[in-house]
């Protein structure tokens, strides 16, 4: 699912590329990187309320994230409207 929904997503047919994501996270709920392309594709259909509720239930300074992934989060964040916590997140 997660190729699936990459190809689907780099060719603008994005109602697929957020159902392939979607199946992705139901089989592996951590996989971050699907989360993160999942959140993109939210914003670029203008479903911005459901980013933002998976932002507010996650732990947006966890260590355990790289340093592009901590990146991508705090663009999400200034997204949907947190640009406190985005700033926290980048800096």
């Amino acid at each position: 699912k997660w190729f699936q929904g990459n190809l689907a997503h780099r060719v603008g047919d994005l109602r697929n590329a957020r159902a392939h994501y979607e199946k992705c996270l139901a089989i592996d709920p951590e996989r971050f990187d699907a989360r993160l392309r999942w959140a993109e594709v939210c914003l670029q259909l203008n479903d911005r309320a459901e980013v933002a509720k998976w932002l507010a239930g996650e732990d947006i300074l966890n260590p355990q994230r790289r340093l592009s992934e901590l990146l991508w989060t705090a663009r999400l964040l200034n997204e949907v409207g947190r640009n406190d916590d985005a700033i926290d997140v980048g800096y």
